[in-house]
């Protein structure tokens, strides 16, 4: 295993984690929105976790778009190509 791999590995185990701990379940519906949510708007533990995670892996963990029905878990998306996918997503949503 790479480095990079072993800090994707290490990132998404957090964020289900963070799941299971918060919400009783191992991904909740939107779980990729509302922890990067955490990671930009608050602070402690978990949150600054997530967000070190995040830069050592350089992404984010994050289901497709609905449009790609076929994918059932969740795939690994370069920093870059989330922040894009998280700010069009926001301005669509208020979750």
């Amino acid at each position: 295993m790479t480095k990079d791999e072993l800090f994707r590995t290490m990132l998404h185990r957090e964020m289900r984690r963070s799941s299971e701990e918060n919400w009783a379940a191992g991904w909740l519906v939107n779980l990729e929105y509302l922890l990067w949510d955490w990671v930009l708007q608050r602070e402690g533990d978990d949150a600054e976790i997530l967000r070190a995670l995040s830069e050592l892996a350089g992404g984010w963990w994050a289901y497709p778009d609905p449009d790609e029905p076929e994918i059932i878990e969740p795939q690994f998306v370069p920093i870059g190509e989330w922040q894009v996918r998280y700010a069009t997503r926001r301005k669509r949503m208020d979750w």
